[in-house]
């Protein structure tokens, strides 16, 4: 109550007896409350902690929860009053007005009701307001109030000023709110207390009771109204205080599982306030004790993290928590960091996502300090989902097209590892202007009214039940939203049935702030007086019966097991509702007798609506299920990594199941770190993560204690053999696409594609944010890797007009490059037209190479080079004109249809002088892919500096040993022809003289094409290098052509034409089979070598080729050798399609024989190894 005066004393302590003892037991936080996502007072935990870091975060609204919070806080620096108010608006206790904070603003009583119900988590109650006649609260300044003013009036902590009236629009006065808060803490206040300070006579006992308490700060006048900022200093002290009350309940684990060498996750079925880390121990199964250091409770109350000593890995702990016991399997130290997994994904409207490759911390994850980007972009807010290790970030206004460049930095995973800088994760800005709106409005049965919106709201507004409103009479009194942010469920006041009510919904935002028009929604109210029926009856061989009702009923009628009466001495022992569908109730039994009819009465359970059923008899014949389960197959996904899925007859009991000690698996694999249930299937399935596998590995699982439903133990030591899985394979991941002008398209991936990558990959582009429809009729003129970023593919396209156009969005399907994901949503990506038209090409730079060259550098790819089109004349002397004789690009390939560089070569006649300046023109016929002519003649001049440095001739300056069968040769500068057809090399033996042949030698040249690795045929040279010993290698001028990129012939002085080479005795591994994926689906057996294979001397395997069944010998559960066809995927992996079927999970090996020795080598000619290894089929 917030009048003053005599008179009131007696109201206020009638007032205070109302409260009801739930409320005087819960604070005045019993009742219904609205879903959150997190509780207030782990709001006031996390902001504490939060308070460590800079005050902008606030300010930048990071409203981010951290995974977990520690129970005390009280180490914490002491927050500002602006700190606290920032973190009581992100829970939505406090709004801002037009001038923000505004802390030395005044509050009025509608507003200070709806503090105290957000601070004491009271439900909206628009009903409990209807002893009010204030015409205040039939105008849109103060109707939304209606739902906070109700509830606090039933809680019994605020009243009307005199009957009937609660004059919303009054200020509150710092005795009114003592009086609140005393009243809602239960506090002694003596009518008689001494304050100092100007009171009125009927407070003094609040007041000075609230002061004692610190709920608020000593005054020198009472009676004034209270600043914004003593409200907030109060509402903050009132839920530290909910929080250090609260009880240490009991902890209900349901499951426990290690996140790190020394942290243990315990998932509990109830939520509790607080943990206790003296209540929980931890043993060794040798049974030695494992130190619990620290405990931390999630922030909605149903994680308990545990921080241990080092645990040893793969060994098997027992963790008991208030009297319940549960496994666990300990985790190997962790050293490594975690990483961004893929590429950064931008929606539609503008969120980006990121993932890791591991769990993460989440204070460092949704620390908006640690996502930073160019452009001036930055991030508002970053969210976890632990689950999927994902962080979906909020910017600011980003600008449509423009590309981003996103860093993560700084992010730990639970281990404190932290992560590498990851930069290079490219996105294309997003602009969101589309408003939301209302796509359904459905009324269910029990008069909830449901509005789903077009796409994600801001859950703050579209909660807020002054933001619907209806005619008729009719309020809404709650309102919640789903996890996906796009449906609001109303609870309203009474409808009348049939009744036609329209509803206004307006003021609610998306998530980029755009707001929804206001907008008009009509439907007919209901008043559900259906009552609920079973819609199916099962009874289980298990002793359980499962009803299925037709509609959602009431839990603790459900779950009362007097309501379920059944015949001859059977016996309900237990009823369970499933809480995602209200619906489905599973009852525990006696044990029935087998063929016995029995007949269950269901009775008194009511819907939602509070409709009791009639009571309905079933009948049902008395099973019971003695047999224990049984292992039908242990298989292994081929691109999942270190997981075996165990099926089993029937279903588990899930506590067993999910007891990762039940399970060992042999080959140094010892316990699963993780076994997951599936209970959404007929059987029993469950998922195991084990330590690293080794590819095509058989290995036995063995498995004990598991139950079924009926409580039958499988048979001890039950086996099951699997083939591991472990992939490594290198994907190339699709980052973002990029329209750089109309005709032109930028495609960024997470790595450098190949070469053939490069030009297999395709584009299918269409209008609009899906790939959906007829795709655009494109030209490609050309496509290539960009030279200035090696992991940028871009695809020019010919068109008299604009092809991608501002103000339009495009999807584009990236497709054709082996390396790509098969998950097509993956290689798929939305972007934005480009106002920039696709320019003429013009020349950048020139810069010389040394006297004879120069580098000429174009803004953009160009083709149509020609010696003849390009003039170099001295800026000061027009008769000294410089002949162009040769180009090159870059790498000197000749290649000049897409460049970007090019080196010009001049005849010695007429060099580059030092001092000199000169012109650099060009004629027509030069153009960009997209046709576009280069920018030309004489108004239209590059400038190039001469130099006096004669180009010196290229020569062999080093070597360096591999093995004994390969050594590089290290030239002075890149250089080409170094390996082409011809070109000989003699390696002499310095101690005899003797000469090392190189019969059917491979030459391979490096990319940068400094170095050329000999690769010395076995055949021809056995003994190969001899360690110990030195060599000379002399290159054969006359046999060969080497020269520079400038066209320098090789050096011709003495000696130059020879270099020394040392010896190893370090021995190459033949080449073996080292995985196997045997698919019985398809009858393929793929095997991978463990290096290149050549099917003759300097050739190499290649896609396509075919090979002899003889070369394998490949038998399954020791049948006879599989015969079939083998045809190769790479230079490394064969599949053999077989023409006989064979069983999954079986068990299979795979040799080389003797002839297929002799045909499948390595690059130095030597034979596969013959050994057989042994694999899994699935």
């Amino acid at each position: 109550m917030l009048n003053s005066g005599k008179e009131v004393n007696r109201q206020m302590s009638e007032s205070s007896s109302n409260l009801s003892r739930e409320y005087s037991q819960k604070h005045i936080r019993g009742g219904e409350k609205k879903v959150m996502k997190k509780t207030l007072s782990s709001v006031v935990s996390i902001a504490l902690i939060s308070s460590m870091f800079a005050t902008a975060a606030f300010a930048a609204e990071t409203t981010s929860t951290p995974e977990t919070t520690n129970t005390s806080v009280s180490a914490t620096k002491e927050m500002t009053t602006l700190e606290k108010y920032e973190a009581l608006k992100a829970a939505g206790v406090f709004e801002g007005d037009s001038t923000g904070a505004n802390l030395e603003g005044l509050t009025d009583r509608a507003q200070i009701a709806k503090i105290i119900a957000k601070a004491f988590e009271l439900s909206e109650n628009a009903s409990g307001a209807s002893v009010y006649n204030d015409e205040a609260f039939k105008t849109p300044e103060y109707s939304w109030s209606l739902g906070f003013v109700g509830a606090v009036t039933k809680a019994g902590l605020m009243d009307g000023v005199w009957e009937g009236v609660f004059d919303p629009t009054s200020n509150v006065t710092h005795e009114q709110i003592a009086t609140i808060l005393v009243k809602a803490f239960k506090l002694e206040h003596p009518a008689t207390a001494e304050v100092e300070g100007e009171v009125s006579d009927w407070a003094k006992g609040y007041v000075a009771a609230a002061v004692k308490a610190g709920l608020i700060k000593a005054q020198a006048d009472y009676t004034v109204a209270a600043k914004r900022s003593d409200l907030v200093e109060s509402a903050w002290t009132a839920i530290e205080k909910i929080d250090s009350e609260k009880p240490v309940t009991a902890l209900k684990v349901s499951g426990v599982t290690a996140l790190t060498n020394s942290k243990v996750s315990i998932t509990l079925s109830e939520a509790v306030t607080a943990v206790d880390k003296t209540k929980i121990s931890i043993k060794n199964f040798d049974g030695s004790a494992l130190e619990v250091k620290d405990a931390s409770l999630s922030a909605d109350g149903k994680t308990v993290t545990v921080t241990t000593a080092t645990q040893t890995a793969y060994a098997a702990y027992s963790l008991t928590a208030d009297g319940v016991t549960k496994n666990f399997v300990g985790l190997p130290v962790d050293t490594t960091k975690p990483s961004v997994v893929g590429t950064v994904s931008v929606d539609y409207k503008g969120v980006l996502t990121v993932a890791f490759n591991e769990k993460v911390d989440a204070a460092t994850a949704t620390n908006v300090a640690n996502y930073t980007f160019d452009n001036n972009l930055k991030a508002k807010t970053a969210t976890l989902d632990s689950a999927t290790n994902k962080v979906t970030i909020v910017t600011e206004a980003q600008t449509s097209g423009q590309l981003y460049q996103l860093t993560v930095s700084n992010v730990t995973d639970l281990a404190g590892n932290t992560m590498d800088s990851k930069s290079g994760l490219y996105f294309s800005g997003v602009v969101d202007t589309n408003k939301p709106q209302i796509s359904t409005v459905t009324v269910n049965t029990d008069g909830t009214v449901e509005v789903k919106f077009t796409e994600k709201v801001d859950a703050t507004l579209a909660t807020s039940v002054q933001n619907y409103v209806f005619d008729n009479s009719l309020t809404a009194t709650s309102a919640t939203i789903n996890s996906d942010n796009d449906v609001v469920t109303l609870t309203t006041s009474a409808q009348t049935n049939g009744q036609l009510y329209k509803m206004t919904v307006k003021n609610v935002a998306d998530i980029s702030g755009n707001v929804i028009d206001a907008v008009d929604k009509f439907f007919s109210g209901i008043v559900d007086t259906t009552k609920p029926q079973i819609a199916t009856f099962t009874a289980n061989q298990d002793s359980s019966i499962t009803v299925i009702f037709n509609e959602k009923v009431n839990k603790e009628q459900a779950e009362n097991v007097a309501n379920y009466v059944i015949d001859n001495n059977l016996t309900v022992t237990s009823a369970s509702l499933n809480a995602d569908d209200l619906k489905t109730v599973t009852l525990k039994t006696t044990v029935p007798v087998v063929g016995q009819l029995y007949k269950m009465t269901v009775k008194n359970v009511a819907d939602k609506s509070g409709n009791v059923m009639d009571a309905a008899d079933k009948f049902f014949s008395g099973m019971v299920d003695t047999a224990g389960p049984t292992i039908v197959s242990a298989t292994t996904d081929p691109v999942t990594n270190n997981q075996v899925v165990i099926k089993f007859n029937e279903k588990l009991n899930k506590d067993l199941a999910q007891d990762p000690t039940n399970y060992s698996v042999d080959g140094d694999l010892k316990y699963p770190t993780k076994a997951v249930y599936d209970e959404s299937t007929g059987v029993g399935i469950v998922t195991l993560t084990t330590a690293s596998q080794t590819s095509g590995k058989l290995y036995t699982v063995t498995i004990n204690n598991l139950k079924d439903l009926s409580g039958n133990v499988i048979s001890a030591n039950s086996k099951k053999g699997f083939s591991g899985v472990n992939t490594s394979t290198t994907t190339l991941n699709l980052q973002t696409i990029q329209a750089v002008d109309n005709n032109t398209l930028d495609v960024y991936f997470d790595a450098t594609p190949s070469d053939a990558d490069a030009q297999s990959v395709t584009l299918t582009v269409y209008d609009g944010s899906s790939a959906s429809g007829t795709p655009k009729a494109l030209v490609l003129v050309s496509q290539g890797k960009r030279p200035d970023n090696s992991k940028v593919v871009r695809f020019y396209y010919t068109s008299t007009d604009g092809v991608f156009t501002q103000g339009k969005a495009y999807t584009a399907v990236v497709s054709g490059a082996a390396s790509l994901p098969s998950d097509v949503s993956k290689n798929t990506k939305t972007f934005g037209g480009t106002p920039v038209a696709s320019a003429r090409p013009k020349a950048l730079t020139a810069s010389p190479v040394n006297s004879t060259s120069a580098k000429i550098v174009f803004d953009k790819v160009v083709k149509g080079l020609h010696a003849s089109r390009i003039h170099i004349v001295d800026a000061a002397d027009s008769s000294y004109v410089i002949d162009v004789t040769g180009i090159q690009d870059a790498d000197g390939s000749g290649n000049l249809d897409n460049v970007t560089t090019a080196i010009l070569n001049f005849g010695d006649s007429k060099p580059l002088k030092g001092g000199r300046t000169y012109k650099v023109t060009f004629d027509a016929g030069i153009t960009d892919p997209a046709g576009n002519q280069l920018q030309i003649g004489s108004d239209y001049v590059v400038t190039l500096g001469g130099i006096d440095l004669a180009n010196a001739a290229p020569k062999m300056v080093s070597t360096a040993v591999i093995d004994k069968y390969n050594f590089d040769i290290i030239f002075s500068e890149p250089v080409l022809n170094a390996g082409a057809a011809g070109v000989q090399y003699i390696i002499t033996d310095n101690t005899d003289s003797s000469v090392v042949a190189v019969t059917n030698a491979v030459y391979t040249a490096s990319s940068d094409k400094t170095r050329l690795t000999v690769s010395l045929n076995k055949d021809a040279a056995p003994a190969g290098l001899v360690g110990g010993r030195a060599y000379t290698v002399t290159y054969v001028t006359a046999t060969g052509s080497i020269i520079d990129k400038q066209g320098k012939a090789y050096d011709t002085t003495t000696d130059a034409n020879k270099v020394q080479l040392g010896a190893s005795n370090a021995t190459n591994a033949q080449p073996i089979v080292v995985a196997v994926d045997a698919s019985s689906a398809k009858k393929e057996i793929k095997l991978t070598f463990s290096e290149d294979i050549y099917k003759a001397p300097g050739v190499k395997l290649a896609a396509g080729d075919t090979l002899s069944d003889t070369y394998f010998t490949i038998a399954i559960n020791g049948g006879a050798p599989l015969t079939g066809s083998v045809v190769a995927i790479d230079s490394k992996t064969v599949k053999f399609v077989a023409n006989e079927s064979f069983a999954a999970a079986g068990t299979g090996t795979v040799a080389i024989t003797a002839a297929g020795a002799t045909a499948l080598k390595d690059i130095n000619g030597q034979v596969s190894l013959t050994d057989s290894v042994s694999f899994g089929t699935r």
